[in-house]
């Protein structure tokens, strides 16, 4: 793939979805319309599968598969894009020399993030793995052990995609929400919390 920093202004990019995405239409088409795109609708096989359909792209759009392996750095001046926040486990120094970007999606879990919170609060102030099949409990003993997210307070530290999105959902939980920001007195905002 050496050569393709160049690409001029005329010839339009190469582009790769490695694997089903289960990208939207309107994301297809803007592929589509960025480049001569190419789309993989199943998960490559082995990890040189991988890199044979990297090769010749200019912009790669993959998954975790082939990323974990050698393979990659055995590409040249292309950009990859991940659908995930995580990207800790590539070597930066080896990425540059071989003139690849990497670009993750910040934000793009916020939702799933803040629903397994979410899950998390609820098991716990309802104690649903320690009621969970219970045959010996009565009934105002049941109501007497769980509680409510209603009132509760959370102190939620930082506000960046995944905080804001948590906040929201805690708001129409009627929770009491407090978000920490860098500067602030930490034993001062989490001293009241029932969560942090």
């Amino acid at each position: 793939m050496s050569g393709k920093t160049d690409m001029g202004q005329d010839k339009k990019p190469t582009i790769v979805v490695t694997k089903n995405l289960e990208l939207y239409e309107d994301q297809t088409a803007r592929l589509d319309s960025l480049g001569n795109a190419t789309y993989y609708n199943d998960l490559p096989r082995s990890d040189d599968e991988w890199l044979e359909r990297c090769r010749g792209a200019d912009i790669i759009c993959t998954g975790m598969y082939g990323l974990k392996s050698e393979k990659v750095y055995e590409l040249d001046n292309v950009f990859i894009s991940l659908p995930f926040v995580g990207a800790e486990f590539l070597d930066r120094n080896r990425l540059k020399e071989k003139n690849i970007t990497v670009s993750n999606s910040p934000g793009g879990n916020k939702e799933a993030v803040a629903e397994w919170i979410i899950g998390m609060m609820i098991m716990h102030f309802r104690r649903l793995p320690q009621l969970t099949r219970t045959t010996d409990l009565q009934k105002e003993e049941i109501l007497k052990t769980a509680t409510s997210l209603y009132n509760k307070k959370i102190t939620i530290l930082g506000v960046g995609h995944i905080g804001k999105q948590l906040g929201n959902i805690c708001e129409s939980f009627g929770m009491i929400v407090k978000y920490f920001k860098r500067g602030d007195d930490l034993i001062g905002f989490v001293k009241d919390a029932d969560v942090i």
